[in-house]
């Protein structure tokens, strides 16, 4: 059993070419292409689709995928297990993280952590709810930094509540004001989240009955913040993508004060590997008792 080729298979399929799953895992492109040659012949049928622009998985392929996510989550955990019985830990920790989190929090995490640990390999993939559901749901990640989901199936690590705020242009008339009626954004003017990206802002105001008079979608923190500079309309951010803004924008708290959850949510606390297990004890450290 060569794991090699099967790292291959799925990271193709992930970027949807052969060129750069090469690139990425450091092989030749020749290399790459006859170990998916000989992979097939050792599976005994096709499981890439080769198109002019890119690769997909064949419909077996794509049967195959969530097998081999599981075989090489359990592989690293043997590699973990091994490494650090003889002295010398090493591994691979794939995090999904929005970027807000990204940005604030997990550059002081990652540094303290490879102190101690300067083997063990970090990927962070940045993105919005339902792209990180997906990672989480085929396993390409194996924990990722998000707002708590009432659906979620997952088990989960709190670490800190992150007020929810009014966005509101840099009028005079509102700088003596200590908070937002969240009413009062009933009609208005609004720039929202884009579906998908963040479902906390869209939720508070279902759970309220307010009906803002939405104008425009993003899924950039620093596109609404914009918009709102601009005088396009009033928005509601989280206070972690607020931070060192610098804009000509008021951030008031709502009334009544609303909050976000954030936290770590990962398929199985019994089941995270030792590398990922010793990052989220740091994550507890750094942020919950900060």
């Amino acid at each position: 059993m060569d794991i090699r080729k099967y790292k291959v298979f799925i990271r193709a399929m992930e970027t949807g070419n052969l060129t750069r799953a090469s690139e990425e895992l450091e092989y030749t492109q020749s290399g790459v292409s006859h170990m998916m040659k000989s992979l097939e012949k050792e599976i005994g049928f096709p499981l890439l689709v080769r198109r002019h622009k890119g690769v997909s998985p064949t419909a077996d392929g794509e049967r195959l995928l969530p097998v081999l996510r599981e075989l090489l989550k359990w592989n690293e955990h043997l590699e973990q297990i091994t490494s650090s019985i003889r002295g010398m830990e090493t591994g691979h920790i794939r995090i999904a993280s929005f970027s807000s989190i990204a940005v604030q929090w997990l550059p002081s995490v990652i540094r303290c952590f490879q102190k101690n640990h300067p083997h063990v390999l970090i990927q962070i993939l940045e993105g919005g709810i339902d792209e990180i559901e997906g990672w989480m749901a085929e396993g390409s990640v194996d924990f990722s930094f998000c707002s708590k989901q009432l659906h979620h199936p997952y088990d989960w690590v709190p670490l800190k509540e992150d007020r929810l705020l009014a966005i509101l242009p840099g009028m005079d008339s509102l700088e003596q004001k200590r908070c937002f009626p969240l009413a009062d954004f009933d009609k208005q003017p609004f720039i929202m989240s884009s579906p998908g990206f963040d479902y906390d802002i869209h939720h508070l105001f279902q759970s309220f009955e307010v009906n803002p008079d939405i104008r425009f979608y993003s899924r950039d923190d620093r596109v609404i913040m914009s918009m709102v500079e601009s005088g396009l309309g009033y928005s509601v951010l989280p206070e972690l993508v607020t931070l060192g803004h610098g804009r000509n924008i008021l951030t008031l708290e709502l009334d009544p004060p609303s909050c976000r959850s954030l936290g770590i949510a990962l398929p199985s606390l019994k089941e995270a590997s030792p590398a990922a297990m010793r990052f989220i004890e740091y994550a507890k450290t750094l942020l919950v008792e900060s």
